[in-house]
């Protein structure tokens, strides 16, 4: 029976594992909302940076430099060039130029920073408009790189737009009735995975000062870009693959029946448990509970509040992280997202029966572990005051503020921050904590190693009570060798009773026949025997044998006083009478 016990406990807490669990994927999968379906574009975080930086280029090539005229711009360029060669003296500060005109030393600072020269240019064209013959040397240096530059990105957008395969656009003019510009022959009959226009709110994100959709609509421009079925990269076909199969697993994962699925086969366990292994499952409840009232409450509490908050962060958005790690086949997360959710329910469970024990006054504030550890600490402040130690009081005192302080803080924190935040900060302050009880604990401990030698060398042997955790090894050794002498004066003791009985036995056992032999001579003296001999020889064993008789009470007397029974008489004595004996 004793070895079926407990391989009877960990099936029991298998199951109940398993079935938790069960229940944290029901609770997980019934908060997945359902994907709207918006297309590729919308949904796929890859396919919209995509669109966006088309739609950027595009508005950058046929809006911002809409009237830029390239040709006129490296005639603006070379001008620039030349009028600065006729005028600038020859030095050695004189510096080099690439291609574009560009400085290679390169000039930090932007046209808009330098003296003289209008920040009030809105369109590249009026770099190449300006006129440059009043501008100092400065100014034309800052104009050429600011003008070869608005070159190389015409340039870059033009090659960027010209490359695009994977995306189609069409950018037509409402106010002329004329399509500007496309790269496909005819978007409309076109068959294509997914199109949006430039009207959409994801295009409200700021370029170049506005809006996407409200530059093109201040240019009454109608802007179409599509993803069409075929001629697009391996990359894309990929990403839409990768969309469509999150709609499916969303489908899968926000309908109704998966999470009843999980549901009903997680409770079919735990009813099957509370039946059948109910005793069981009272003792697994009891120890976990054992093991979370070990927690000091501050702990508990904040705990709590994080707890509260992850769950209120899962009912209070939509969602569908689920979906997209299933499709990423980041299934670690998934793990630790439904893990996670069965350690809220299980210090849910453990909050409720809590609560409910303080309530019904089973526990109170003296069974937390704050109580414990304060009770410790006035004890071990009482040692080391009582040893005189007042400087080990003091950072006793000063570790303890220092320890609480941040709770409050804490707690504050934890209550307005996410959960990811607050579970890291709470980490830190636990590992502060422990930090700061290994120190009080070694301070605490070298106190009462001095207290107690101080205690033995004075002569009190009592027991010292034993010490658990961290430094307290030498505590528990310098009782060992409490407890060593301690038997070693008993055995003394024991020792000396023994040898102080023994003689008493032996003086009782000799003096009942000596006290028959001094009989029995005083009978043979009393007879009157005629032969001098014999009256001598009587004489003489009757002395030998009273004098024996006081040695053996002054060896009785000798035994009683040095047992402590015997009572002293002090009397006046003749000095003169015992120095003479």
């Amino acid at each position: 029976m004793a070895t079926k016990s407990p391989n009877k406990r960990i099936s029991v807490f298998f199951l109940l594992f398993v079935a938790l669990i069960l229940i944290a994927c029901g609770f997980t999968v019934s908060l997945e909302s359902t994907m709207p379906r918006s297309g590729c574009i919308t949904d796929n975080t890859a396919i919209k940076e995509d669109v966006l930086r088309l739609a950027k280029n595009l508005q950058r090539y046929y809006i911002y430099y809409k009237n830029f005229d390239v040709d006129e711009a490296i005639d603006g360029l070379n001008e620039i060039y030349r009028y600065k060669t006729q005028n600038y003296e020859a030095s050695d500060s004189v510096p080099s130029y690439d291609i574009f005109g560009r400085s290679i030393e390169g000039v930090e600072s932007s046209l808009s920073d330098i003296a003289g020269v209008s920040t009030d240019i809105q369109h590249p064209e009026e770099l190449y408009m300006t006129d440059f013959t009043q501008l100092t040397q400065e100014e034309l240096s800052t104009l050429e790189k600011d003008l070869s530059e608005a070159i190389e990105n015409y340039k870059n957008v033009e090659d960027y737009i010209i490359s695009v395969d994977s995306l189609h656009f069409y950018i037509y003019d409402k106010t002329r009735n004329i399509c500007i510009a496309t790269n496909t022959e005819d978007i409309f009959n076109e068959k294509y995975y997914d199109y949006i226009e430039i009207s959409d709110p994801i295009f409200n994100e700021e370029f170049t000062g506005e809006p996407l959709n409200v530059a093109f609509a201040k240019q009454n421009y109608l802007c179409i870009i599509s993803i069409p079925v075929s001629g697009i990269s391996s990359r894309m076909q990929q990403e839409i693959i990768y969309t469509y199969r999150i709609y499916d697993i969303n489908k899968v994962i926000s309908s109704i029946y998966l999470p009843a699925i999980f549901y009903m086969v997680g409770f079919m366990i735990f009813i099957y448990l509370m039946i059948f292994k109910r005793a069981e499952v009272g003792d697994i409840r009891e120890s976990t509970f054992r093991c979370y009232m070990r927690l000091p409450l501050t702990l508990k509490f904040i705990i709590v509040i994080i707890t509260a908050i992850y769950i209120y962060r899962l009912f209070a958005y939509e969602n569908y992280i689920v979906s997209k790690h299933i499709a990423d086949m980041y299934l670690f997360s998934v793990s630790f997202r439904v893990i996670s959710v069965a350690a809220c329910f299980v210090i849910a469970v453990m909050a409720a029966v809590h609560f409910y024990k303080y309530c019904r006054r089973q526990i109170s504030l003296k069974d937390e572990a704050e109580s414990k550890i304060i009770l410790d600490c006035i004890k071990d402040m009482k040692v080391a005051a009582e040893h005189g130690e007042q400087l080990i009081v003091c950072v006793d005192v000063l570790m303890l503020i220092v320890a609480f302080l941040p709770i409050p803080l804490l707690i504050r924190y934890c209550a307005v921050t996410t959960p990811a935040p607050a579970v890291f900060a709470l980490c830190i302050y636990c590992i502060f904590a422990f930090a700061m009880s290994v120190f009080y604990k070694y301070i605490n401990n070298m106190s009462k190693l001095k207290y107690y030698i101080s205690e033995m060398a004075s002569g009190k042997i009592y027991t010292i009570p034993e010490e658990r955790g961290l430094f307290s090894k030498h505590i528990n050794s310098l009782n060992h060798i409490n407890e060593g002498l301690e038997a070693n004066l008993e055995e003394m003791i024991k020792s000396e009773r023994l040898k102080t009985e023994l003689i008493t036995n032996v003086s009782h056992d000799l003096k009942t026949p000596l006290t028959s032999i001094i009989n029995y001579l005083m009978l043979l003296k009393a007879l009157n025997i005629d032969n001098e001999k014999a009256r001598e020889y009587i004489d003489i064993a009757n002395d030998k044998a009273r004098r024996l008789n006081i040695l053996i009470m002054d060896l009785f007397e000798a035994s009683k006083l040095n047992s402590g029974q015997m009572e002293l008489d002090k009397m006046p004595s003749d000095v003169v009478a015992l120095l003479s004996q």
